[in-house]
C-alpha cells in the first residue's frame, strides 16, 4: 500500500477537481476515474493507500461504487476506502461499510471538509 497515492472516483467534474486540488496540495499523488469501468482498470494497474468513490456514478442504477470496493478488496488491498455519497441512510450506509468501506461521508463533502476529516482520521 502507498498511503501517498489516493484514487478519487466521481462522476462530477467539479468534485473531482476539487478534491484533487486539496489533495495534491497535501502531498498526494491523486488519480481520478469517473466511471467504474476506468477505476477498475486503474486499481488493476496501480496500488493505492487510500481510494475515495461515490458510490452512484454517471446515475446507474445500481451503485456502481460497491463495485469498486470490491474490486480494491479483490486485489488484496488494504487501503482505506472512503464512500462519499448524497445516498446517506443507514440502509446504504451499512451495505458500502459491509461491501469493505472503511469510512462514510454523506454528501456534500467539500475540499476542506474533506481535508479536516483525512486530519481528524490522522490519514495525514
Amino acid at each position: 500500500m502507498n498511503a501517498k497515492k489516493i484514487l478519487e472516483v466521481d462522476d462530477e467534474d467539479a468534485v473531482l477537481f476539487a478534491h484533487e486540488e486539496v489533495l495534491t496540495e497535501l502531498g498526494f499523488e491523486v488519480d481520478t476515474a469517473k466511471t467504474y469501468e476506468d477505476a477498475a482498470n486503474i486499481i488493476i494497474e496501480k496500488n493505492f493507500g487510500i481510494i475515495v468513490t461515490d458510490l452512484n456514478l454517471a446515475n446507474s442504477p445500481t451503485f456502481e461504487g460497491i463495485k469498486i470496493i470490491e474490486a480494491v478488496k479483490n486485489t488484496g488491498s488494504n487501503g482505506i476506502i472512503v464512500v462519499v455519497s448524497a445516498y446517506g441512510d443507514e440502509e446504504v450506509k451499512s451495505q458500502a461499510l459491509e461491501a469493505g468501506a472503511d469510512y462514510f461521508l454523506e454528501k456534500p463533502v467539500s475540499s476542506e471538509q474533506l481535508k479536516c476529516f483525512f486530519m481528524e482520521k490522522g490519514i495525514i
